[in-house]
């Protein structure tokens, strides 16, 4: 097997509107970018690191954050649908209106998150932790009562 390409940076990049398909963005790292409007499909964002980006109205489907870290990262009015947060760290995320269909959350950790108007469909949510939450505890709970 070949050496694999160093993963992209992007500081400061406006890719509003940009298409990313099939891509393999491992270990890539954005810091204050905007991928407003933009759409993701088939793409692998493992291990990267995401610091002051905006996602907002962005359409995101077949991604992968599994073990990424996310920081003042905004999902406002987006779409997520077959998706993979497993073990990924959310940090001060707004998602704000955001509607997640067939996604995996199992050992996600969120903390300081806006989940106003966020609908959430189809998900494992194994081992999810909000805040200091565990959420698939509440979830057992609310089912027993």
């Amino acid at each position: 097997m070949g050496d694999r390409k160093q993963p992209p940076e992007h500081t400061g990049a406006d890719l509003r509107s940009s298409r990313y398909e099939d891509c393999d963005l491992r270990d890539a790292t954005f810091v204050d970018c905007s991928l407003e409007k933009a759409t993701l499909r088939d793409v692998s964002l493992k291990t990267s690191e995401l610091d002051d980006v905006s996602f907002v109205r962005a359409s995101i489907n077949n991604a992968s954050f599994e073990h990424a870290k996310l920081e003042d990262v905004t999902f406002g009015h987006s779409a997520i649908h077959n998706a993979t947060f497993e073990k990924a760290t959310l940090d001060d995320v707004n998602a704000t209106a955001l509607t997640v269909r067939n996604a995996r959350f199992d050992g996600a950790k969120l903390t300081d998150v806006s989940l106003v108007g966020v609908v959430i469909e189809d998900a494992d949510v194994t081992g999810l932790v909000i805040n200091g939450v565990a959420i698939d505890e509440l979830i057992r709970n609310a089912k027993k009562g």
